[in-house]
């Protein structure tokens, strides 16, 4: 599994695996009652007049401690309201079989996956009760737009609807060891540095022993796609674009680096040995390495005693960073929507953000501003995160989004395994998703 590929799942996809979710999601669709496994959400063991929400949300331990911080001043708060938070490995699958089930949560975790979701109406429309709560707000435009589906209102028009508000960015970068740059007289990276700046770097940072071992590499990872103009599919998720020339480029540079350039293991390699990426760069084994916003809480605690510091990814083709996010959203389900309502602001209010601000940008200025510009200590470039929030690049919200990224991530995987070559690889990716783009349409139709 590729280094990247490994990265992304981990950070916003509760680690599933893909044909279980897609099954899944097509009990939605039929209606079928298979998944009753799944036991019924506790509602109505409380007295009469009481109100209980159950949340979704990962596993990780660090979120739900802030999760549950502010789920306990919430009950405070809000007295006649009780709320269980359900911390789940691979979260979207289990969302599917409960939903499925008509066993839903009242409200959920939320990420890339968004679009597989509410192409089934498993969302409850905010629309109209955020522009109520919210007529002005800060919130950044084109993150906003990550949570909405456009539908026919009953006027004919097709309008962008809001399911749910953000309340972090995920994005990629390059953190570095500030010592090993300075031992080796080599400059750091600026905001602005480049492919060749970045490739000399690694290529001064990787030491050898006098047998020719490597013994300190310049970088780990892969230098990401998006740098190359490289997509996955049109923003649309209707055509392929997987097999373009952007993306043979972005694989064979990477390729080129670690068996030509020699200035980075093969992606994967280290993942499939289940080796520490946390320790492997604090002992000094990595003098860079690709890294993203949600593990920066773990960063601040493995690299405690280092002199660190990030930087924005190089520019090849085009300067940018890859982002994904993350939201609570309400489900269509839910028997409470004025309650879920109530509960689901605090996950997007000022208060969590500022919580959640060092695992990701703030998706409200005004807190993003205070949490990155106003920050002290390490790293010392994180407000450049902040002065890049219009340069981003997710990954396109469509429906089958999960089911087409993972079709190119296998060729890609293919590719660093050296079993395919880049050319043959995407190849193969292409047919597979126009087949699966094709089904999908087809089951969109006989539905509609």
């Amino acid at each position: 599994m590729s280094s990247l590929m490994n990265s992304w799942k981990a950070t916003r996809c509760g680690g599933f695996s893909l044909t279980p979710l897609v099954l899944a999601l097509l009990l939605i669709a039929t209606g079928s009652c298979g998944w009753y496994l799944v036991s019924t959400l506790p509602r109505d063991r409380f007295a009469e007049g009481r109100v209980h929400l159950v949340v979704l949300t990962h596993p990780d331990l660090r979120d739900y401690a802030y999760f549950k911080a502010t789920v306990d001043r919430f009950m405070r708060e809000h007295p006649h309201i009780t709320v269980e938070v359900r911390r789940t490995p691979e979260l979207y699958r289990k969302l599917a079989a409960m939903i499925a089930g008509k066993a839903a949560p009242d409200l959920t975790w939320m990420g890339y996956a968004f679009s597989e979701f509410a192409d089934r109406g498993a969302f409850l429309d905010i629309t109209d009760r955020f522009k109520r709560d919210y007529p002005t707000h800060d919130f950044l435009p084109h993150v906003l737009k990550w949570y909405q589906v456009r539908k026919r209102m009953e006027d004919g028009t097709i309008q962008p609807r809001q399911m749910g508000v953000p309340y972090s960015i995920d994005m990629t970068f390059v953190v570095y060891n500030r010592r090993l740059f300075d031992e080796a007289d080599v400059p750091h990276p600026t905001n602005d540095w480049t492919f060749d700046d970045f490739l000399g770097a690694a290529r001064k940072l990787t030491v050898r022993d006098e047998d020719g071992r490597v013994v300190q590499w310049g970088f780990r990872g892969v230098v990401p796609m998006h740098l190359f103009g490289a997509e996955f599919f049109s923003a649309d998720g209707q055509t392929p674009l997987c097999n373009t020339p952007e993306m043979i480029n972005y694989l064979k540079t990477n390729v080129a680096l670690f068996r030509e350039h020699r200035v980075m293991p093969q992606p994967g390699r280290l993942d499939e040995q289940r080796l520490d990426r946390y320790e492997l760069f604090r002992s000094g084994k990595f003098a860079m390495m690709q890294f993203f916003t949600g593990y920066l809480p773990h960063a601040a605690d493995k690299f405690a005693d280092m002199d660190w510091d990030i930087a924005l990814d190089p520019k090849v083709k085009r300067r940018g960073q890859w982002a994904s996010s993350g939201a609570i959203l309400t489900t269509a389900q839910t028997k409470h929507p004025d309650e879920a309502w109530l509960l689901c602001r605090e996950f997007f209010g000022r208060e969590f953000q500022q919580l959640m601000a060092y695992r990701g940008l703030p998706s409200d200025e005004t807190v993003a501003r205070r949490a990155y510009l106003g920050h002290v200590g390490k790293p010392q470039n994180l407000k450049v995160l902040y002065e890049t929030r219009n340069h981003l690049f997710p990954t396109p919200r469509v429906p089958n989004a999960v089911e087409l990224t993972e079709i190119c991530l296998q060729g890609h995987e293919a590719v660093w395994a050296q079993r395919l070559t880049p050319e043959a690889a995407m190849a193969q990716a292409e047919k597979q998703m126009r087949d699966t783009i094709r089904k999908n349409n087809e089951r969109r139709q006989r539905s509609e």
